[in-house]
């Protein structure tokens, strides 16, 4: 089976990406058993999407329903993803929120290297030595749903003593192959998500140690499969969830996207809260100078207004509260003096107003009309 994606297919180092190559894909896939319904994807280091996109659409050949999602902190990476999956979230997994359990396969191909963080040194012998295939695994294992399948695909050398223990008590039915590609030192490690961490036993332990010594210990992932990996499809409880997959801090870009292809409410304003043009109406007689005067000082009336001289203003009415304080004396039958302190609240109007007569020498200035 050649790769469909043939034209993207690279395997090349840049930042610390590590693509998978073609033929560990094809072996791979080969090892899926799957029946029909719909299967939940997720690569949360997807680069440009290739090794998803062929896990979708072989699945496709076998009548099952996809839906694919990649998480790519690299720019073009991520665009180039966004072709080929359903899904793409161009962000830094630290910054992603991921709905927990969702997920019926997770592919792993993490960046290779020590972290370096801005926390306080710990001491190694804890969790052996801080490298980001396991803050990867750690990060991204509760997606997978439980029974899900795993693809890890980490250097040999990586499987320390307590990434191995790790593994044997996260995974049901494990095993551990080499890469037909020796550039990288790869290894593969497939299993299914177990519900409760179980005991780690001790000669898989070592099995996965003896690897990271010696990679030539794990056998090579065949090109025909020794075994198969079922794959479970999405439950009616999994469906009644809400999957949730973005970032917590979108970039200007992703803002600007989501803004492109969801331009929000206002072009249906009316529509979605049911407005209705409001009708002016005179008033059934001529208004007095104190209704007027009320009606400017509540924001009612505004607008540009011409005296009788020809002087232009623009005004606009509104009313203010103000806080009036008393002071109230009792004197008492002991002779005593009690004094109160009463405040009351009171209502301002204050008419704002602009001289807007090009000719006039106040042209501009604002005036304040109590």
């Amino acid at each position: 089976m050649a790769l469909i994606f043939q034209r993207l297919a690279r395997n090349f180092i840049k930042n610390g990406y590590f693509p998978t190559d073609e033929t560990t894909i094809e072996r791979l896939l080969a090892m899926f058993d799957v029946k029909p319904g719909k299967v939940r994807l997720i690569d949360p280091c997807c680069g440009e999407g290739i090794a998803l996109a062929e896990c979708a659409n072989y699945l496709h050949t076998l009548n099952v329903d996809t839906f694919s999602a990649g998480i790519e902190y690299e720019a073009e990476r991520a665009l180039n993803a966004k072709t080929l999956l359903d899904h793409v979230v161009h962000s830094d997994i630290q910054d992603c929120v991921v709905s927990s359990g969702q997920f019926n396969l997770l592919w792993l191909n993490p960046p290779y290297g020590d972290r370096i963080t801005d926390q306080v040194y710990r001491d190694r012998s804890s969790a052996g030595r801080d490298r980001l295939e396991k803050y990867f695994l750690s990060r991204t294992l509760p997606m997978l749903h439980f029974g899900g399948l795993l693809i890890y695909i980490i250097p040999h050398y990586v499987l320390d003593k307590h990434l191995a223990r790790q593994l044997v008590r996260s995974l049901d039915e494990l095993s551990c192959y080499r890469l037909p590609e020796e550039r990288f030192k790869q290894v593969v490690v497939i299993g299914h998500r177990r519900r409760t961490d179980g005991q780690a036993s001790a000669a898989l332990v070592n099995h996965l140690i003896a690897i990271a010594n010696d990679r030539d210990l794990a056998p090579l992932l065949p090109e025909i499969p020794d075994r198969l990996y079922a794959i479970p499809v999405v439950t009616t409880a999994m469906e009644n969830k809400t999957l949730e997959i973005r970032s917590s801090r979108p970039t200007l870009e992703q803002v600007e996207e989501v803004s492109r292809q969801h331009p929000c409410l206002w072009t249906d304003f009316a529509q979605h809260f049911k407005q209705r043009s409001v009708v002016k109406r005179r008033p059934a007689r001529a208004l007095s100078d104190w209704h007027l005067a009320l009606m400017l000082a509540a924001g009612q009336v505004s607008g540009v207004v011409t005296s009788a001289g020809g002087r232009k203003l623009l005004v606009k009415g509104g009313t203010h509260k103000e806080k009036e304080s008393s002071l109230e004396i009792t004197e008492n039958e002991d002779g005593t003096v009690e004094e109160t302190r009463v405040l009351t609240d009171r209502f301002v109007p204050i008419i704002k107003a602009i001289d807007v007569e090009p000719t006039s020498a106040e042209f501009g200035q604002v005036f304040t009309i109590r």
